[in-house]
């Protein structure tokens, strides 16, 4: 058994012995995620998640679309920014019953949101 946690793809790719580990396993995606202009998937499908918790740690509001690309004209929400770097007072999201993907865009700049999924296996 691994020590740590796993990831998202190491339990779709069934890289880990399911009987030995704990009900949930927490899986941060690498915990940090860099949000730019050109958009980014923060987290991919997973029907396994339990809990997503996505928090803007950085300088610029971050658009959220739920199972499709963030634009401009075309998001669900914004994680409003932090007032400052890592300072830990940015908007957060949270839920536990979205499995679908999740992408991330900012209209300006770059900022970084932190990712935690809880996983049941």
């Amino acid at each position: 058994m691994k020590d740590g946690l796993y990831t998202a793809d190491e339990i779709d790719d069934n890289l880990i012995d399911k009987e030995e580990i704990k009900d949930f396993i927490l899986t941060n995606n690498n915990g940090i995620v860099n949000i730019t202009e050109e958009g980014i998937v923060i987290a991919k499908t997973n029907t396994a998640r339990e809990k997503i918790t996505i928090q803007n740690n950085g300088l610029e509001p971050v658009l959220i679309k739920i199972n499709g690309t963030a634009t401009e004209e075309d998001y669900d929400f914004i994680i409003k920014a932090s007032t400052r770097k890592n300072l830990g007072d940015g908007g957060t999201f949270v839920s536990d019953t979205m499995k679908l993907s999740i992408h991330g865009i900012t209209l300006s700049g770059e900022s970084i949101v932190s990712v935690l999924e809880e996983v049941n296996v």
